[in-house]
């Protein structure tokens, strides 16, 4: 064992007496004090550290919800005043009642089967069943056929055919005129092919009857003031 070791030991082994003579003598405790008239000693009042720190802490909450309320108070009167009128500018987040518009509802073309027949167009296609003019082929189309079944005239129906065209002349178009039953009715869909040509589709009711369906491919022309039909190359019964 190395000598500095063996010398440190010997300081392990002496008496404890030594050790004791070194330590000083502690003080006397004092004597807790008597509660009077009677042997009991007064207890002091002890204060945790729990205890000091419980009513800064209860303060600060009831300070902290004492001013929700009064911030939630004040948001609440700001609402109101919004609502009721406070501000004369408009809400910039909602339209005007006049910027309102209802949905666009897409409304179904009518139909040639439509014994109503009402006159409307949809781009390129017209549908009706009026009297027609001479300012379009259309109106050309629908003259004839209003002289043919309402007025029932061999000659108001050729009033819409040029002179030289090849469609039958007044009298033979009076004869197919009374063939037909009283009562009997009709439907035009006229789609405009360009070049004054156009597909017809003719529906022809009569009393009691399924319509009967017939297309034609019509040809027009401007001559002097007016537009005339000037061949009829299809007309073909349609088989439902």
């Amino acid at each position: 064992m190395p000598r500095a070791m063996r010398g440190g030991r010997r300081g392990w082994n002496q008496p404890a007496t030594r050790q004791a003579q070194a330590l000083p003598a502690a003080a006397p405790r004092a004597a807790a004090p008597r509660v009077e008239g009677t042997d009991q000693p007064r207890r002091a009042s002890v204060t945790t550290g729990r205890g000091r720190r419980r009513g800064p802490v209860v303060a600060g909450v009831v300070v902290v919800a004492a001013l929700i309320v009064v911030a939630v108070v004040i948001a609440g009167g700001w609402a109101v005043s919004k609502v009721i009128g406070g501000d004369d500018a408009p809400n910039a987040d909602l339209p005007a009642l006049d910027q309102i518009q209802s949905p666009t509802v897409a409304v179904p073309p009518p139909s040639v089967t439509d014994p109503a027949c009402p006159s409307t167009a949809v781009g390129a296609v017209s549908w009706g069943k009026d009297a027609g003019g001479t300012d379009t082929g259309v109106e050309a189309i629908k003259k004839f056929d209003y002289g043919y079944y309402v007025t029932r005239s061999g000659v108001a129906a050729r009033e819409a055919v040029a002179p030289d065209a090849l469609v039958g002349d007044a009298a033979s178009l009076q004869s197919s005129i009374d063939a037909m039953p009283p009562g009997t009715t009709h439907c035009l869909q006229i789609t405009d092919r360009g070049n004054g040509t156009y597909e017809v589709r003719l529906a022809e009711f009569r009393p009691n009857s399924e319509p009967e369906l017939t297309f034609q491919v019509i040809e027009t022309a401007r001559q002097g003031d007016r537009t005339v039909i000037t061949a009829i190359p299809t007309n073909v019964s349609i088989k439902r």
